[in-house]
C-alpha cells in the first residue's frame, strides 16, 4: 500500500472521498459501485477516525481493518476498494 506522509488539517476523507467520487464518475462509473465506494471508506474511517492525518496510523488502522475474521469475499471487497481510494489520494 502507497504511503503518505501527512494530509493537511483542513482536507477531511469526506472532501477527499467525494472528490474521488467525481472523478469517478466522470469515468463512467456505475451508481451501485459509488454506494459501494462510500460504504466501504466511510465504514473504515468511522472506525478509525485518526488513521487519516498520518501515514504510520494509516497503515496500522488498515492492517487491523483486514485481518478482522471476515469472509475472503469481504476482505477482497474492502482491499479493494481501499487500496483504489488510497492510491487515488496519494
Amino acid at each position: 500500500m502507497a504511503r503518505i506522509k501527512t494530509v493537511r488539517a483542513d482536507h477531511s476523507w469526506e472532501s477527499a472521498l467525494g472528490r474521488f467520487l467525481e472523478y469517478k464518475r466522470a469515468e463512467g462509473l456505475a451508481e451501485l459501485t459509488q454506494n459501494d465506494y462510500t460504504q466501504h471508506v466511510g465504514r473504515f474511517m468511522r472506525r478509525y477516525p485518526g488513521a487519516w492525518f498520518t501515514s504510520d496510523r494509516l497503515a496500522e488502522a488498515v492492517f487491523e481493518y483486514l485481518a478482522e475474521d471476515i469472509a475472503p469475499s469481504t476482505y477482497n471487497n474492502r482491499l479493494v476498494y481501499l487500496r483504489t481510494f488510497f492510491g487515488w489520494c496519494v
